[in-house]
């Protein structure tokens, strides 16, 4: 059985900017791409906010499948899912996105225990903040900045990440059959997965936002527009300078928390928008 690379999305559910997926495809003789739904670990949410995830995990599904390869959802704890697609799959890498959360950390260590005895090599990449979390609380003598202050001066002397070009090597298609899993992600099924954990709309909510990487990128194209208007007028926070309250939201929060943006290719779209229209400074 060929060596697998499993990479597990969690809150980076994008190709774009997602350097712990480009290191999993990386000299892998197979590839398989996994959504794990936790119940322990997941953290409460509203329907709007299952429905966002689930519009997320589809279209992450159709990119993937248009590379030759697709999504596996699963339901169940990471280290028995792992133990699995080791036995199963052969799996020899997992990558995944780093997590800053502390209660993201605690299950990480247990999911890192687990890879090290069954000797299965761990990467982990920092791609959903400007600076890497570590870095700043070196910069401040070992502790967490308490103000925006102390962050500011912590982060002066720290280089911001740049954003890495999107992966479009083909992905294979996992073999195994006998993982416990949603299998296929198709539309039908995917409608299915917030009822399965029991999310239901309670008053037929209507979203305000479309999930998925690739709606998040068409929403980043009307935001920087409005953007480069203002940095072309004179001012910033074009929101609070000229608030269209009957508009449709530009607000980029959800899909930057889901990871469907990348938080640097925000800011470095921004960035080169600013200094083209004032190329003086």
């Amino acid at each position: 059985m060929g060596k697998a690379s499993v990479h597990w999305f969690r809150h980076g559910l994008r190709l774009h900017d997602n350097p712990a997926l480009l290191e999993s495809i990386m000299a892998c003789e197979k590839f398989y791409a996994i959504f794990i739904v936790d119940e322990d670990a997941t953290e409460p949410m509203g329907y709007n906010r299952m429905q966002y995830l689930t519009e997320s995990l589809r279209n992450l599904d159709a990119q993937l499948r248009a590379l030759g390869g697709q999504l596996y959802v699963m339901k169940g704890e990471p280290t028995v899912i792992f133990k699995i697609l080791h036995a199963e799959a052969g799996m020899a890498r997992l990558t995944l996105e780093q997590d800053c959360d502390a209660t993201w950390d605690k299950h990480d260590k247990v999911v890192r225990r687990l890879c090290e005895q069954l000797g299965v090599e761990v990467v982990e990449k920092m791609s959903n903040t400007l600076w890497e979390p570590s870095k700043i609380i070196e910069a401040n003598g070992g502790e967490p900045p308490h103000s925006y202050e102390m962050f500011m001066v912590s982060a002066s002397d720290i280089p911001l990440q740049v954003t890495i070009r999107r992966g479009r090597r083909a992905v294979a298609k996992p073999r195994s059959g006998k993982m416990s899993s949603y299998g296929e992600l198709t539309d039908e099924l995917a409608a299915k997965i917030g009822k399965e954990l029991g999310y239901y709309p309670e008053n037929n909510e209507l979203t305000a936002f479309e999930g998925g990487e690739t709606a998040a990128l068409a929403l980043l194209q009307e935001r920087l527009k409005v953007e480069e208007d203002a940095f072309r007028d004179g001012y910033i926070l074009p929101n609070q300078v000229n608030p269209d309250i009957l508009g449709p939201s530009l607000s980029m929060s959800a899909a930057i928390r889901f990871g469907c943006l990348s938080v640097r290719k925000f800011y470095w779209e921004i960035q080169e928008i600013y200094f083209r229209l004032h190329r003086r400074l």
